[in-house]
């Protein structure tokens, strides 16, 4: 490793039937490092990056460091999902889950190979490879993947990836989740003081997802039938509707993380972004704007409750 560089520790994670891949990747890293100063990529091995120890299951052990320790993770697959553990229908997805929960999807890049399998019918291992297939579709909704038909398209595609992700991650822009919850319970965005008492404390829209849905709309619908400005339909008002519903639903995603799924969660969180965004961007000059966007919002939470059904 350069002296004083930066060194970003990447997790390799993958079953043992993308040996040509994982032993590829350590070209690759090589081959970048060469190109780049000041940084320096490190991959993280479960056959190097863990040490002895005792007190647990052996997966949950190297899950642990090698989660501890990676600031990117890189999964590989084929023909097979790995080995069971006692949580997971392998020890490489429940260390790319555990990475996921502590260092969020946003870091996470997954590589599917699509190349012919080299055995015979009787030898199909028919009962993983469709676990397999059900876990490629939960990945669709999760986090970042593509597909490679061999090993030298996977460097193709692997290469400028670590481009992007790396240069994300210097800028800060892949955020952990402990970090995001962190901003979520200090930042204060209403006023104690302010001359309208409206406008002095969070609204109150409920304790579940259903209820901020629908109180959400309640208010937009009040809003709509109000034919420009007035007492009770202003930008700052709006930004207080707007923000409170962000808030109400940030604050469910952080108090109920483990009882809905993580794809649900990343929705929720992007509507409570683009509420954030939109409360920032009031102007009097997109004052119908405004309001009108906060009832597609508003649309499309009812329809997320509904599809999700988790109340």
């Amino acid at each position: 490793m350069v002296d004083n560089a930066k060194c970003i520790n990447i997790i390799i994670a993958s079953p043992s039937d993308v040996k040509a891949e994982r032993e590829s990747i350590l070209l690759i890293f090589s081959r970048w490092n060469s190109a780049h100063k000041g940084v320096h990529l490190e991959p993280l091995m479960a056959e190097s990056g863990a040490v002895p120890e005792m007190g647990d299951h052996p997966q949950h052990i190297l899950n642990k460091q090698l989660v501890e320790k990676g600031d990117l993770l890189v999964a590989i697959f084929w023909s097979k999902i790995g080995t069971p553990t006692l949580t997971a229908k392998s020890g490489t997805i429940e260390e790319m889950r555990e990475f996921i929960k502590t260092k969020g999807p946003s870091r996470v890049m997954v590589y599917f190979c699509t190349r012919p399998l080299q055995v015979s019918p009787s030898n199909l291992e028919l009962e993983e490879i469709q676990t397999l297939k059900n876990f490629k579709s939960e990945m669709r909704t999760q986090c970042f993947y593509k597909d490679f038909a061999n090993t030298d398209q996977f460097e193709a595609l692997l290469y400028p990836d670590l481009d992007i992700k790396v240069n994300q991650l210097l800028k800060g822009e892949l955020p952990t989740p402990d970090s995001q919850k962190t901003v979520l319970t200090q930042d204060t965005w209403y006023n104690p003081d302010h001359p309208d008492p409206r406008l002095q404390k969070p609204i109150d829209l409920g304790n579940s997802f259903s209820e901020i849905a629908k109180n959400f709309s309640i208010r937009m619908d009040e809003f709509d039938k109000i034919d420009g400005a007035t007492n009770d339909k202003f930008l700052d008002l709006g930004f207080h509707v707007f923000m409170s519903v962000a808030r109400s639903i940030e604050n469910q995603i952080i108090s109920r993380e483990h009882e809905i799924p993580h794809s649900a969660c990343l929705k929720y969180q992007d509507i409570a972004i683009r509420l954030k965004d939109l409360a920032g961007s009031k102007s009097v000059n997109q004052f119908s704007k405004f309001f009108e966007a906060g009832k597609r919002l508003s649309d499309e939470l009812e329809i997320l409750v509904a599809s999700t059904n988790k109340p």
